[in-house]
C-alpha cells in the first residue's frame, strides 16, 4: 500500500540523514499540544492532500520553514495500526459517531480519517520509499503556478468535501511530482 508522510524540511532532512522515520522522534503534536498525539507512532495516510496540508503546517506554524518534505513509502497492511488519535479528534468532534471511535479497525480509520500508524522506525532499507521537497505556503517566492497549485491542493485537503475534480488535480500533481527514490 502506497502511504504518504508529510513533515518541514528541517525535520525530514533529519530523516533523510538516518534514513528512516524514528518512532522516538520528537512529536509536533506532544503532550504541552491540546490534541496530543500518542508516544512511539508513525502516522501514515493514503491521502497526498493531507499529507501535504500536514507538511505544510508543521513547517509553517512550528519550525518556521520555507519547505516541507512529502514521504511516499510502500509498505504492507498487515504493518498498519488505526490511527486512533485522528479518529478520536475528527470524528468524534465533528462528525456524528459512526463508529466507535476510540477503538476503530484499521479499514474504519482509513476510510473515515484516511490516517493509519505503525509502531516501528520505518528503515528506508526494508520498503520501496521516495522523498519529495516542496514549497511550503510561508515561502512567497515560488511562482504564481506553482503557489496556486499548492493552495488548491490545500484548501481540498478535506478529503470529505473534496470533489472528483478535485481528486483528478491532485493526482495529475503528484505523478508531476520529481520524487526521489531513497
Amino acid at each position: 500500500m502506497i502511504l504518504f508522510h508529510g513533515t518541514s524540511s528541517i525535520r525530514g532532512k533529519n530523516i533523510l540523514r538516518e534514513r528512516k522515520i524514528r518512532v522516538d522522534a520528537p512529536k509536533v503534536y506532544n503532550s504541552k499540544h491540546p490534541m496530543s498525539t500518542t508516544p512511539n507512532l508513525i502516522y501514515l495516510t493514503p491521502d497526498f492532500a493531507l499529507a501535504l496540508y500536514y507538511g505544510n503546517k508543521t513547517s509553517v506554524l512550528y519550525d518556521d520553514d520555507p519547505y516541507l518534505m512529502i514521504f511516499r513509502i510502500e509498505i504492507s497492511k498487515n504493518l498498519l495500526l488505526p490511527d486512533k488519535d485522528e479518529c478520536d479528534y475528527t470524528i468524534k468532534v465533528f462528525n456524528p459517531i459512526e463508529f466507535n471511535h476510540k477503538n476503530p479497525t484499521l479499514e474504519e480509520s482509513l476510510e473515515k480519517c484516511k490516517s493509519c500508524a505503525v509502531d516501528k522506525n520505518i528503515c528506508f532499507d526494508d520498503f520501496v520509499s521516495y522523498y519529495a521537497e516542496l514549497p511550503s505556503t510561508h515561502y512567497k517566492n515560488i511562482g504564481e503556478i506553482l503557489y496556486k497549485k499548492l493552495q488548491l491542493i490545500l484548501r481540498n485537503s478535506n478529503y470529505k468535501t473534496r470533489n472528483k475534480q478535485a481528486d483528478i488535480f491532485i493526482n495529475e500533481f503528484v505523478s508531476q511530482i520529481k520524487w526521489e527514490k531513497l
